[in-house]
């Protein structure tokens, strides 16, 4: 009788080796290699200290008090990720920029409300608990332009050092808080109070940590920033008060030089009147640089899911095309042809817009990788040129050998392409994401829109977004009038359907994968 396999021996040895096998049907790889390293990292650890049984189980307790401390204006694990300088880390990887830039920092555990739109020189202070002072500032972008229109979000704590949030019952609603659009000159000014150092809350489980580790609980002097404009890439940052207790040993590591500014005392009557206040008055200035945003390339691999469904499809289409069916001939021929130059003004564009900026930006190492993606548009060209001349053939005399030949054609071209949509995945749109910005990458989109046949954009939308995300959905239209995103997401969908019925049999065709092997 067999005996039914079992699962290896779990030990020190094979326990990462197990446990990262059984993640295996993970739906995608990125999930996979998040819990993959979690593991393998999370093993090292315990083999590293051995903790015994005890010490465990208290960790186990300090994660379970940590989640009791939560509530709807309290994230007891954001402050557990601040003052292990988790945090930070994520917000430095995440957050690359060019110098010049304003530097980001931490969020901080009490963004917890919106902060209400206000008029500029606004006073946020509405307890009057601090020394009032102006904080004034421009928002630009890198290469010095003033930013109208850019929103500048701020918040900070009392003159107790404390938020809103934390004395619901003593402080008005919303204080210290305001949300500020730039005027023309992409200037900006409120009143609030001078800000002062502070603890971060001690009275749940980090605390706790803090207290056993001999490390104080202090964060400097600052306010908290959030600014954002149109193509721009929007910046999470503080203003720290020069000056400061605890500049050198922030709590949470937030404190960056460049964001050290200080709060003057200005005697100037006209000056005063200019923001409404009295002289003499405390001021801080905080300029706010943007650095342009750059490229989000999931809409790429929005169409690649596209072009995949559709070339797969192709070869089993034109074989299910009976010989004496002309009508059906002329569809699915007709829906080849569409095809074709929807790829042919898709690489255009990248041949125009996105190979020549990597080779200018990027290091010598990226030159092989466009050589090999010109060399594939290149491969590609070819085998649409075989498709045109069988497909002709076929048009003229719809014999059973002229469908074949046709076919098998189109499955090399579907070869070649999902092979270059794969590689190009991998390599080129994550330099993409690094090397060109999102109105670069916005034209390069515009450039294959104004390739396709006249008013088939919608349905091409339509066919493109059948299998996409909605988050990307959203950030692929976000940059267009809301009455055409309206148009392309539901004409399109209407199209698509439409279209699809006639060339699939189905207003829901079969989603996307990769060709199989050619037969």
């Amino acid at each position: 009788m067999a005996t039914a396999p079992v699962t290896p021996g779990f030990d020190e040895g094979s326990a990462t080796a197990l446990v990262n096998a059984s993640w295996q049907n993970a739906p995608t790889e990125r999930l996979k290699t998040l819990l993959s390293s979690l593991v393998s990292h999370l093993h090292d650890f315990v083999r590293d200290v051995e903790p015994t049984p005890e010490e465990w189980l208290q960790g186990i307790d300090f994660l379970t008090a940590a989640g009791q401390k939560c509530d709807d204006v309290r994230q007891e694990f954001i402050l557990l990720s601040d003052i292990l300088g988790v945090s930070m880390l994520v917000d430095a990887i995440n957050n690359r920029k060019p110098v010049g830039a304003t530097p980001s920092t931490v969020l901080g555990p009490f963004h917890m409300v919106d902060s209400p739109p206000r008029e500029l020189g606004a006073d946020i202070s509405l307890d009057a608990n601090g020394t009032p002072c102006v904080v004034a500032g421009h928002v630009r972008s890198m290469d010095g332009t003033p930013l109208p229109g850019a929103l500048v979000d701020i918040w900070q704590a009392n003159g107790d050092g404390l938020y809103d949030v934390q004395q619901p019952d003593k402080q008005p609603a919303l204080n210290l808080r305001g949300l500020f659009t730039t005027d023309s000159d992409g200037r900006y000014w409120l009143r609030s109070v001078v800000p002062r150092h502070y603890p971060v809350p001690t009275d749940g489980p980090v605390g706790d940590l803090l207290r056993a580790s001999e490390r104080h609980a202090y964060r400097p002097a600052h306010l908290h920033f959030i600014a954002g404009a149109q193509g721009h890439r929007p910046v999470t940052t503080h203003l720290f008060a020069e000056g400061s207790p605890y500049l050198d040993s922030d709590a949470v590591f937030g404190v960056k030089s460049e964001l050290i500014r200080p709060v003057v005392v200005i005697d100037d009557e006209v000056r005063a009147a200019e923001f409404g206040v009295q002289a003499p008055f405390h001021l801080i200035e905080f300029d706010i640089v943007l650095d342009q945003a750059q490229a989000d390339t999931r809409d790429m691999h929005m169409v690649h899911t596209m072009f995949r469904r559709e070339f797969a499809a192709l070869p089993a289409l034109v074989r299910g095309v009976a010989a004496e069916d002309a009508e059906r001939l002329a569809v699915v021929a007709d829906h080849v042809t569409f095809l074709s130059g929807v790829l042919e003004a898709h690489h255009r564009a990248e041949d125009v817009h996105l190979w020549p900026r990597l080779l200018d930006r990027g290091s010598g190492k990226i030159a092989p990788l466009v050589q090999m993606m010109e060399g594939h548009h290149e491969r590609i060209e070819e085998l649409g040129t075989q498709v045109t001349a069988a497909l002709t053939a076929w048009r003229k005399r719809a014999t059973t050998e002229r469908a074949e030949a046709l076919a098998q054609v189109l499955h090399r071209l579907a070869d070649v392409l999902h092979e270059h949509m794969t590689l190009e995945e991998r390599h080129i749109l994550p330099l993409a994401e690094k090397y060109v910005t999102a109105t670069e990458w916005r034209a390069m989109a515009g450039t294959s829109g104004a390739g396709l046949p006249p008013g088939s954009m919608p349905l091409v939308f339509g066919m493109t977004l059948y299998e996409a995300d909605p988050e990307v959905i959203e950030n692929t239209l976000s940059s267009l009038p809301s009455e055409v995103r309206t148009l392309l997401r539901e004409q399109g969908a209407r199209d698509f359907a439409t279209y699809s019925e006639r060339v699939h049999g189905t207003p829901t065709p079969r989603r996307s994968a990769p060709p199989g092997p050619r037969t």
